[in-house]
C-alpha cells in the first residue's frame, strides 16, 4: 500500500512539473503574439508615415516585404510554440491516465 502511495505521489509530482511547463509554453506563445503584433503594427505605421511624407518614394516596396517576412517568422514561431504545447498536453493526458484518481 505504501509503495502504491509513493508511486502515485511521484507520478503526481511529475504531473505538476509538466503542468507548469505547459503553462510556461502557453505564456511563451502569448509573449510571441505580443512581440510580433507590435512589430507588424510598427511596419504598418511606418508605411503610413513614409507614404504621407514621401508618397513617390522608390523604397515603398521595402515595408511590405518586411511585413511579409515578419508575418512568416511569426507563423513559424507560433507553429513551434503550438507544437511544444501540444506535446506537453499529450504528456499530461498520458500521466492523467496513469494516476490512481480522476481529474
Amino acid at each position: 500500500m505504501t509503495e502504491e502511495k509513493n508511486e502515485a505521489a511521484t507520478l503526481f509530482g511529475i504531473y505538476k512539473i509538466h503542468a507548469e511547463l505547459a503553462e510556461q509554453a502557453a505564456a511563451s506563445r502569448e509573449s510571441l503574439n505580443k512581440l510580433y503584433s507590435g512589430m507588424v503594427t510598427a511596419v504598418v505605421a511606418g508605411s503610413v508615415l513614409i507614404h504621407r511624407v514621401a508618397p513617390d518614394s522608390d523604397t515603398m516596396w521595402v515595408l511590405p516585404v518586411l511585413g511579409i517576412a515578419i508575418s512568416l517568422s511569426w507563423m513559424m514561431s507560433l507553429h513551434s510554440a503550438t507544437g511544444r504545447l501540444s506535446a506537453k498536453h499529450a504528456v499530461l493526458l498520458e500521466l492523467e491516465s496513469r494516476l490512481p484518481f480522476d481529474f
